[in-house]
């Protein structure tokens, strides 16, 4: 969730789009303020909670994670997924966005050139393969999984909720 500006954003773009921002206490104090001020609060809820240690509360059609699970080692990011599926509804959509490595973890350049920043900034976190958030998404129960390649080594990766 961080400071709520995608969420805001999309909720801008799209007037019938409602959403939750779920981040850390601390961060979600933050968000709660910076949604106020773009006169969303009416529209945009926030979750205080460690996603990391227990699935959050309540039930929803779609999650997106931006640049959330590269900051963590790989059974965190399996913990995560897997929390995140809880809450899901069936039918519903889970989007990863960040930095992913092609299976080699030789391409594409940009995302293995932010990984080593990553391995040197983060105690566990690096760029993931494509195949590494297969798995995850698989283990949680989502499948139909896309990987869409965006510019300067990002991708979304997207899976449908069974």
């Amino acid at each position: 969730g961080g400071a709520g500006g995608l969420a805001a954003t999309l909720c801008e773009a799209c007037p019938a789009l409602a959403g939750t921002v779920a981040e850390l206490p601390v961060v979600a104090e933050i968000a709660r303020e910076t949604i106020a001020e773009r006169g969303l609060a009416d529209r945009i809820d926030t979750l205080g909670c460690d996603i990391v240690a227990a699935p959050p509360t309540g039930r929803y059609d779609v999650a997106v994670l931006r640049a959330f699970l590269q900051v963590l080692g790989p059974e965190a990011a399996a913990r995560v997924v897997a929390n995140i599926a809880h809450c899901i509804e069936p039918g519903g959509e889970i989007f990863i966005i960040g930095r992913v490595l092609d299976d080699d973890r030789l391409g594409p350049l940009d995302a293995v050139t932010a990984n080593v920043m990553f391995l040197n900034v983060y105690d566990e976190g690096q760029a993931y393969t494509e195949g590494e958030h297969r798995q995850w998404l698989a283990a949680a129960g989502f499948d139909d999984v896309e990987r869409t390649p965006l510019g300067g080594g990002y991708s979304i990766i997207r899976g449908l909720r069974r």
